[in-house]
This record gives C-alpha cells, structure tokens and sequence, in this order.
C-alpha cells in the first residue's frame, strides 16, 4: 500500500512533467495524450497492487495450509510449467504413510506418519485444532528419487510434493520417525508443545468426533468444536482466563498454550 501510495502521490507532477514536454516539442497538448498518461498511471498502480495481493495471497496460503500451484520439470526446450505434483507417499487404508532411512547408520527403510522433512509449524491454539481434527491434508515436502537425491526442475530448483500428514489425533510416539536428534526434537514438541491442551479440548467433543466423518468435518464444525474446547479449558483451568491472562491467552501460541497448562495443572493438583 505504501507503493501505491507512493504512485499516487507522483501522478500530479508526473503528468505536469509530461505535458511540459510536450508543450515544449509542439506546443499543443491533446486530451489523448492525457488519456495516454493517465493509462500509463494505472498500469503502474495494477503492477503495484498486483504485486502486493500476490504477497499478501501468498501469506495466507502459508498461514492457512493451502496448496498453490507447485514448479515441475519442463519439456525438452528447459521452460517451467506450473502444475500440481503428484502425492507424495504411500496410502495404507485411510492414511499415507512415508519410507525413508530411520538414520544414517540404518539404511533399513521405515514406514512414518510423517515425511523425513515435516516439522510442527508455529501455530496458534484455533490452527492447531483444525490440525487435530483433519490433519494437514495440503501438507507439501521436498520431492527424492529412490536413492534419497532431491529433485529439481529445468530451472535447478527443488520439486515440491503433496504429502499429507494425518488428523493429528491418529498420531503416535511410534509413528513418529526415530534415530537421530532432529527426530527427538520433533517427538518432545508433539508431547510437550502440542498435544497436551488438545487432549483437554478433546475431552468435551469425543463424541462428536468419534460420531463425524473427517469428510464432513467443515467449517462450523471445526469452529464449534474448538469453541466448546475453549470453553471446556475455561471450566477446568480458569486462571488461564483470569484477569491479565484473558487478554494475553488470545495471542498465544500452542507451545505457550502447553506451557501455561503444565503450570496450572500442577497449581490444581
């Protein structure tokens, strides 16, 4: 918007400038070429906004886990296409699942919940309940060959696959990769930083849950869900509410959310 404002803010001296010039090579200053101008203007402005709804689009595919068109390999004269990549992993019954080595010094393939480069996103409490209930279906992960080599397009970059990570209440410590450190850390913040408080805000939607289809989990239901989650919190822990807590708890993320529980779960006990 500054751009734009900048743009904008230009229009009267650049048209000034404009027909000064012209003025100067003819003398006689048309309203087309006015017009001409003023086109020019607005091609500015639409190349400035356009580039900040692209900014801004691109935000919220990122916040809200929704795919775009992912870069694949182009044909022989080495162009790029943008298309959709095909899903990445294996489908055992209801879920994929991914195989890759377990570590270094084991080069025996494993099946996981969760592809070798997913890690927990920063979230807030409400993107962590859509996560619960429905997982991160539009989840996408750096494409390998059957040697493990990453892949890249005509243009050297890396290929982006769909690879959709289950409801997190289907997951598990077992599901979860092991072996080396990077896998430790992700298993401590599924325990510690994320399921702790949906386990809590499961408690008063089991039955819903258990009685809908993840198909026809929608909207309002993740909305309803997750507000009778809050307000069964509430019920159980109200200092998280309480007082200058009411205000903060609306920002904080679910590690915080986790963090805070741990301390008034033993302040209950």
């Amino acid at each position: 918007m500054e751009k734009m404002d900048t743009v904008n803010d230009t229009l009267p001296s650049r048209i000034k400038d404009a027909i000064d010039e012209k003025a100067a090579e003819s003398g006689q200053v048309t309203a087309q070429f006015v017009i001409e101008k003023l086109e020019e203007h607005s091609k500015a402005v639409s190349t400035v906004l356009g580039d900040q709804i692209k900014r801004s689009v691109a935000d919220v595919l990122r916040d809200l886990n929704i795919p775009k068109p992912l870069t694949l390999a182009g044909d022989g004269d080495g162009d790029a296409q943008t298309n959709e990549v095909e899903t990445n992993g294996v489908r055992y019954g209801r879920f994929h699942e991914f195989c890759y080595r377990e570590s270094a010094r084991n080069g025996r393939l494993i099946s996981w919940a969760v592809p070798e480069d997913f890690d927990f996103p920063a979230a807030k409490l409400q993107s962590a309940w859509f996560a619960y209930l429905v997982g991160y279906p539009n989840n996408r992960s750096l494409a390998r060959n059957e040697d493990g080599e990453l892949l890249t397009d005509a243009r050297g970059e890396h290929v982006m696959v769909r690879s959709p990570i289950r409801p997190l209440r289907h997951l598990t410590y077992d599901l979860l990769p092991r072996g080396n450190l990077k896998s430790k850390r992700l298993k401590k913040k599924f325990r510690d930083d994320w399921r702790p408080v949906l386990k809590v805000m499961h408690e008063v939607n089991r039955a819903a849950i258990a009685n809908t289809q993840e198909a026809l989990m929608d909207n309002m239901f993740l909305q309803e869900t997750f507000n009778l989650g809050i307000a069964h919190l509430k019920s159980k822990y109200p200092q998280l509410f309480d007082g200058t807590g009411a205000t903060r708890c609306n920002i904080w993320s679910i590690g915080s959310w986790n963090k805070h529980l741990n301390l008034a779960a033993r302040r209950n006990k």
